[in-house]
């Protein structure tokens, strides 16, 4: 369970069982107050009168029970929206590593394409792939492959703007999406976090370390003609392109272009070098 979702049923628990002794202890406060006055006499002469509620007596003193009743009820309904908001938000989040999920940024992605049509923006996307990944976690175990994870996506995040947003695709696999960002300057993104992906080593026992590349695709236009699938398989096939192009590199997926004789590949390289 989530820290913070555990957090809140904590505080609720507590807060339930305080309200409760709240309730009880204003409820028979008032009534009493109620007892000692002459209210009781007044509502029931008033109720005789009428000859509609013999048992007015009683119903003044359900009253309070009732006011205090409607109160406990608004509270417990402010604690469950709380935890159904925090439950929707932490729906979205990598539990890992803490950043988005593919959820939360299918339905970004989806929103900052219609965008770049409508305004004619740049956008552009990362598909980042870790490399040798499986012999990671095979030769080191899978804590030690969380923590290369975790380290990944720490580095990728920091290289981001605000704007900008990171988010686990799956397994090793993470998606950026570059707002306001031709492809050309998506390249250099991509290319500096490859390389300080490269830099950052993993610690285990003793002098053992582990050294992390990564491989990247890049998609993406100054305006955005296709649907968000479409940019994100564009540049998954850039990344298919850098894993076999030797991996510990970047492949920006490159439009198609008009018919001619000899057509070159659609995939162009861009620099790294291979591990």
């Amino acid at each position: 369970m989530d820290d913070r979702v555990a957090s809140i049923l904590a505080r609720n628990k507590r807060a339930r069982a305080g309200d409760v002794l709240t309730v009880c202890v204003l409820g028979v406060a008032l009534t009493l107050a109620i007892v000692a006055t002459d209210a009781f006499e007044l509502i029931h002469t008033a109720t005789r009168q009428l000859a509609m509620f013999p048992m007015g007596e009683f119903i003044l003193a359900f009253i309070p029970w009732a006011v205090l009743g409607l109160w406990y009820a608004g509270r417990r309904i402010s604690d469950q929206r709380e935890l159904v908001e925090t439950m929707e938000g932490v729906a979205r989040i990598d539990p890992l590593t803490g950043i988005a999920n593919r959820a939360e940024i299918d339905d970004a992605l989806d929103r900052e394409v219609v965008r770049s049509q409508r305004y004619r923006h740049p956008l552009s996307v990362l598909m980042i792939d870790i490399d040798h990944f499986k012999s990671i976690n095979d030769r080191y175990g899978h804590p030690v492959g969380d923590t290369v994870i975790r380290n990944v996506a720490k580095a990728i995040a920091g290289r981001l703007r605000s704007t900008d947003l990171v988010a686990r695709y799956g397994g090793e696999e993470f998606l950026v999406m570059l707002t306001e960002t031709a492809p050309n300057k998506a390249t250099t993104v991509a290319e500096a976090i490859r390389n300080i992906i490269a830099e950052i080593p993993v610690y285990l026992k003793g002098d053992t370390t582990i050294q992390t590349t990564v491989s990247i695709g890049v998609s993406g236009a100054l305006t955005i003609t296709g649907s968000a699938a479409d940019l994100v398989r564009q540049a998954d096939q850039a990344l298919y392109a850098a894993k076999n192009g030797g991996r510990n590199q970047v492949r920006v997926q490159v439009p198609p272009e008009p018919p001619r004789a000899e057509s070159g590949p659609d995939v162009a390289p861009v620099g790294g070098a291979s591990a």
